[in-house]
């Protein structure tokens, strides 16, 4: 343990506790919160396959994944949800609607 930890469990005056930052911050916003989806999900919300989600994201077509470790990467849900409104509002200003 660091010598902070260990003074502050050895101290009897609780003003040499310091509070934890909290782990998860209450969302008090309207918005859900964000949260970041593999490669599957990715695959099967867009019904796009590996090949072409790779494809868009060097055309610049596609929201580019965020590196979760050294191995891994995920996007943004809200990404996500943003080109598939993007590919709606397309569609339906091509289509006169």
């Amino acid at each position: 343990m660091s010598d902070f930890v260990i003074n502050a469990v050895q101290s009897k005056n609780p003003k040499n506790v310091q509070p934890l930052a909290p782990f998860h911050q209450a969302n008090t916003s309207s918005t859900p919160p964000e949260h970041l989806i593999r490669i599957r999900p990715v695959m099967e919300r867009t019904g796009k396959c590996r090949s072409a989600v790779y494809a868009d994201i060097q055309a610049g077509t596609f929201p580019a994944p965020v590196k979760i470790g050294r191995n891994a990467s995920a996007w943004l849900s809200s990404e996500i949800d943003g080109w598939i409104a993007e590919r709606v509002a397309n569609r339906n200003s091509n289509s006169g609607v």
